[in-house]
C-alpha cells in the first residue's frame, strides 16, 4: 500500500528526513531525482527501505 508523505513547497525535503520515515512501514521509497541526496538516501536505508531513486544528471 503507497504512503504518501508531503513537506511544505518552502521546505527542503532533506532536512526532514528522519522525522518522515518514522513509523513508516515500507520496503522501498519511490522517488524523482529531486530527493536524490545523501539525507534522504541514508536515513532510508537505516530504516530498512529500499531508495529507488532516479539519479541526478
Amino acid at each position: 500500500m503507497p504512503v504518501r508523505v508531503l513537506t511544505s513547497g518552502m521546505v527542503a525535503n532533506c532536512k526532514q528526513a528522519s522525522q518522515r520515515f518514522e513509523g513508516i512501514d515500507a520496503q522501498n521509497l519511490l522517488s524523482d531525482k529531486g530527493y536524490d541526496t545523501n539525507q534522504i538516501v541514508n536515513e532510508a536505508r537505516k530504516n530498512n527501505i529500499n531508495p529507488v531513486i532516479l539519479p541526478k544528471k
